[in-house]
C-alpha cells in the first residue's frame, strides 16, 4: 500500500488496506484517505456499521467514474451517507485527545484513525531487475501488451498486479495464462477481453470499456444515452431507486464504445454491456436482445433506446423478422 512520505510519521493512527481486516475493534471516528474502488467500499461499509465516515480524496473522480453528470450524481448521492470532500487533505499532527488531526481547505477535523487508501505500487523493487539494465517506465520493464514478454529480456513475462495497470484478479489470470502459453509454446499475441471494473457499493459502481474521459481524450465521436433508476418500476419494488446509467456509442456505426454507471445491480448491468463490447454489438442489435419485465435490465434497455434516438437509427422495431441475421 502506498503511503505519502510525509504521512508516515503518523503510523501509530493509520491504517492501510493489509490492516484494517485485522482489527479486533474499531473507534468511533474514522477517516478514508482515497475515493477509489477501495476506499469506497471500505467507507460505506465502515458507516454503515455505524462508525463516524469522512471521506477524502484530490478530485470528483469517485471510482474510476469521469462522465461530469454522473460523478456529480454519485458524490451527491453517497454523501448522504458520509461527509465526502474532494480538495485533497494534510495530516498535520496529534492533538491533546490523542486524535489524529487532518487538514482539508484550512479546516481542520481530528479522528480517531485514517485509512489510507490511495492505491498500491507493484512489488518488484527487490527482485534485482536493474542487474539486466532493463528499459524502465516507472519503475517497470517495458512489455508486449499483447504477449506480457518483457522487450528486452524474451525469456521474462511480466503478468498480474505487478503491472500496474489492470490489478484485478479476473485480469491477472487472463494474463498468467497468456505468459504460460507463451512459456511453453511459440509467442502469440492475444487480444484482451473489455476492461470490466466494478465497485461493490451500494448502488453499484461500474465500468466497462472506454470510459468517458477515454473516448474525449482520443478525440472519438460519440453519442451518449441516458437513464435514471429514479422511477424505474424495479427499482421501485426493490426499495433502491437511485442510480443513472450513461453508455457511450460510436456516432457513424452505433457500435457500443463504453459505458459509465451507478445503479442498483450494476454489477449485472455491467456485464451484460461487457459481453456486448466483446462481440461487438451495436445499439441496434442489443435492442434485439431479450429483456424481461419488470427487472433493472429494462432501465438498460431504457438506455439503449436513449442512445438509438440521439444516433437516430431508423429502425423498423426491435424484434427480428425470421430471415434477419440478429448478430451480424
Amino acid at each position: 500500500p502506498i503511503i505519502p512520505g510525509p504521512w508516515r510519521e503518523f503510523s501509530s493512527h493509520i491504517l492501510t488496506t493489509d490492516q484494517i481486516f485485522e482489527q479486533e475493534t474499531l473507534p468511533e471516528k474514522m477517516a478514508i484517505i482515497g475515493l477509489g474502488v477501495i476506499g469506497i467500499e471500505i467507507g460505506q461499509a465502515l458507516s454503515r456499521l455505524g462508525i463516524d465516515i469522512m471521506a477524502v480524496g484530490r478530485s470528483k473522480t469517485i471510482a474510476g467514474i469521469t462522465e461530469p453528470e454522473l460523478q456529480s450524481y454519485i458524490l451527491k448521492k453517497l454523501s448522504e451517507e458520509m461527509p465526502i470532500y474532494t480538495s485533497g487533505a494534510n495530516l498535520t499532527g496529534i492533538d491533546k485527545d490523542n486524535r489524529l488531526v487532518i487538514e482539508i481547505a484550512g479546516k481542520e477535523f481530528p479522528v480517531d484513525k485514517a485509512v489510507i487508501a490511495v492505491g498500491r505500487k507493484p512489488n518488484i523493487d527487490n527482485l534485482g531487475l536493474e542487474n539486466l539494465g532493463l528499459k524502465l517506465e516507472s519503475g517497470i520493464p517495458v512489455f508486449s501488451q499483447t504477449t506480457f514478454q518483457l522487450e528486452q529480456a524474451k525469456n521474462i513475462f511480466l503478468v498480474g498486479d505487478v503491472t500496474g495497470e489492470r490489478a484485478i484478479l479476473h485480469e491477472a489470470a487472463d494474463e498468467g495464462h497468456i505468459a504460460g502459453y507463451n512459456c511453453v509454446n511459440k509467442v502469440s499475441d492475444f487480444k484482451r477481453r473489455p476492461t470490466l471494473g466494478i465497485t461493490f457499493s451500494d448502488p453499484n459502481i461500474a465500468t466497462v470499456g472506454k470510459n468517458f474521459s477515454q473516448l474525449k481524450d482520443e478525440g472519438i465521436d460519440f453519442e451518449t444515452g441516458f437513464v435514471s433508476f429514479e422511477g424505474q418500476g424495479r427499482s421501485i419494488v426493490k426499495l433502491k431507486e437511485k442510480g443513472m446509467l450513461k453508455i457511450f456509442a460510436d456516432t457513424q456505426s452505433g457500435e457500443i464504445l463504453g459505458a459509465e454507471l451507478f445503479a442498483p445491480d450494476g454489477e449485472h448491468l455491467a456485464h451484460l454491456l461487457a459481453w456486448g463490447l466483446a462481440l461487438k454489438l451495436t445499439v441496434a442489435e442489443m435492442l434485439t436482445m431479450p429483456f424481461y419485465h419488470p427487472v433493472i435490465e429494462e432501465g438498460l434497455r431504457t438506455a439503449l433506446r436513449d442512445t438509438r434516438n440521439k444516433l437516430e437509427l431508423k429502425m423498423t422495431g426491435e424484434l427480428l423478422k425470421c430471415d434477419d441475421t440478429p448478430i451480424r
